[in-house]
């Protein structure tokens, strides 16, 4: 058709261009446990008047496959200070009790929560029959990376706080209350990825 300058092509470009701007923003959300490998988590924690840090690394191993699937060497380090009196059959004891509260911290049931929110200021999440609420009331600077700052409130009584960096497998800090005091907490330190 003679003086149609209107082609297939650029109403092809104006067609995707309308839907594009018209389809829903993704969501930012959280993928607990979804490590990259080759990184290094260093935390502190307090617990109880005690103080304690550990290392979490998963590092690559190129040179080995097991049924062509790639393989990770996975470290937790503990460091910790101890008195002369523990030493002995305690330094294990004591390393297995700090193993398990780091395991808790870590809850499994506060991942379900914070895996299912969308992270953005103001975002709720509540559970039906329970007086449970997860806010995300802030953003918060940790380890040199920034976070969004969870609360978890149970009959309008803080029991916990996650910060969490989307990027990463893990939280930021974690943080349990109880009667309206910190009663543990684990905080990053730093973040390497190699």
């Amino acid at each position: 058709m003679a003086g149609n300058n209107f082609s297939p092509t650029i109403f092809s470009l104006l067609l995707v261009l309308l839907l594009v701007n018209t389809l829903p923003v993704a969501a930012l959300t959280w993928q607990p446990y979804d490590f990259s490998g080759n990184e290094l988590y260093n935390y502190s924690v307090f617990w109880k008047d005690e103080k304690f840090q550990f290392d979490f690394e998963i590092m690559a191993r190129d040179d080995l496959l097991y049924n062509d699937k790639e393989l990770f060497d996975v470290s937790l380090t503990y460091k910790l200070l101890l008195d002369k009196d523990v030493l002995g059959r305690g330094v294990f004891e004591t390393f297995e009790l700090y193993s398990l509260f780091t395991v808790t911290l870590f809850n499994p049931i506060y991942f379900y929560c914070l895996e299912n929110l969308s992270y953005a200021i103001d975002e709720t999440l509540t559970f039906a029959g329970t007086d449970l609420v997860v806010a995300i009331i802030a953003t918060e600077k940790i380890g040199g990376r920034d976070g969004f700052l969870c609360r978890f409130t149970e009959n309008d009584e803080i029991i916990g706080e996650w910060v969490i960096d989307p990027e990463l497998a893990l939280p930021l800090r974690s943080t349990t209350y109880s009667r309206g005091k910190v009663e543990a907490e684990l905080l990053l330190l730093g973040y390497v990825k190699y």
